[in-house]
């Protein structure tokens, strides 16, 4: 059952809006949130260069906001660093810069830790070799701490499109706090 919980407005701070239909799409390559991508200076990781919202796919794939076509940067070609961000997990920095061109360049984060800064630390064993953003930052500081979930706590029975609704099924349960929050807590983003 599509619950229609998405906003066409993306939570970050470009304000950056898609079509609702692009969330019709089903399988692999069904929308399953927004997340925050930047590209930051080969010389030095914490300066940003650019940065824009994009599309998250159920298969972990990203996309621009027509859900399917390929991310794309006005910055000349270059190497940077590349951070992926989502609204209540842990970002990832990539542990290299990456040489982007005018042609795509893929990058895969989901089955190579040694490409994350932080390596396995910072990410999450979903099993059969592929790796996620940990869950449970839900006060979007970087770390996941009991604040975070006492945040929880107090809106329990909630639902929507909130930052406590951990594994986004739209309701804001003891199983966010449970299975997400609490074996994250003390893990903090590796950059």
């Amino acid at each position: 059952m599509i619950k229609k919980l998405l906003p066409t407005t993306n939570p970050y701070s470009d304000s950056l809006t898609c079509d609702a239909a692009v969330f019709t799409a089903t399988g692999n390559n069904a929308i399953v949130d927004w997340v925050w991508l930047e590209l930051r200076d080969q010389q030095d990781a914490s300066v940003v260069i650019a940065g824009q919202s994009a599309l998250l796919q159920r298969d972990g794939d990203i996309a621009t906001i027509d859900g399917v076509s390929d991310v794309e940067f006005s910055e000349s070609a270059n190497n940077y660093y590349v951070l992926v961000t989502h609204r209540n997990h842990l970002g990832v920095l990539s542990a290299n810069t990456i040489a982007l061109s005018t042609t795509v360049t893929s990058l895969d984060f989901t089955n190579d830790t040694s490409l994350i800064q932080g390596g396995a630390n910072a990410v999450v064993d979903m099993g059969s070799g592929s790796y996620a953003m940990l869950a449970g930052d839900q006060d979007g500081n970087g770390q996941v701490q009991n604040t975070d979930i006492n945040s929880v706590i107090t809106i329990l029975g909630g639902s929507g499109y909130s930052d406590a609704d951990m594994d986004m099924n739209g309701q804001i349960q003891n199983t966010d706090i449970n299975s997400l929050m609490n074996p994250n807590v003390g893990k903090g983003e590796q950059f």
